[in-house]
């Protein structure tokens, strides 16, 4: 899933109700075509869950495509009470487990960075240079307490950083979105939700 800079304040929210309620009130399935000019055929799927003890909710419906650069999008509307309502975008394809010796995300020689955002911590983006192995293990060009780990058998991601230095490190989780070559999570901030992206360098 990526979600849109401008609205990172309740992605962690979302992201955790996708997980564990993909198309809790099920799926409407139908075979469509966008246009004359996109072959891909398309099915569209309601999803909706419930929030915060259930006084809020996420819900939209999204569109399954089989086109290799979107294998999901759509519109998702967040609310929680007390908070102004947010329109989300999700964005996903599906997740191929690499072979032995190859890499989650397809990166020139491996070479990305993580970049740190939002959650009332940073004023400017933080970008973080690493270096993915083929052993799909992470290290970073100048090593800062900043952690990132790929589970390659279903592309979610985890790890740590510190900010600023000398407090207690943070913890982020996230995924590949391997057609856009790049990953997206979340991490919880001082006042609000921040944004973590695995980009290419």
């Amino acid at each position: 899933m990526r979600v849109e800079q401008t609205q990172i304040a309740p992605c962690l929210a979302a992201r955790r109700a996708i997980s564990r309620s993909w198309c809790a009130h099920s799926i409407q399935g139908r075979a469509s075509r966008e246009s004359p000019s996109d072959p891909a055929p398309t099915a569209s799927s309601r999803l909706f869950a419930l929030l915060y003890k259930k006084t809020g909710s996420l819900g939209g419906v999204v569109t399954f495509r089989t086109q290799a650069t979107s294998g999901v999008d759509g519109p998702l509307d967040w609310f929680r009470p007390g908070l102004a309502g947010a329109r989300l975008g999700l964005h996903g394809s599906r997740y191929v487990k690499p072979a032995a010796g190859g890499r989650a995300l397809d990166l020139m020689n491996g070479l990305g960075k993580l970049r740190f955002s939002g959650g009332a911590m940073f004023a400017t983006p933080v970008e973080k240079n690493l270096t993915i192995g083929t052993d799909n293990l992470v290290s970073f060009d100048a090593p800062d307490g900043t952690t990132l780990k790929i589970k390659t058998t279903s592309g979610l991601l985890s790890g740590k950083f510190v900010s600023p230095p000398g407090t207690k490190p943070k913890s982020f989780s996230g995924i590949l979105q391997q057609a856009a070559k790049m990953g997206g999570g979340a991490y919880s901030g001082t006042a609000q939700t921040g944004l973590v992206e695995l980009l290419p360098r």
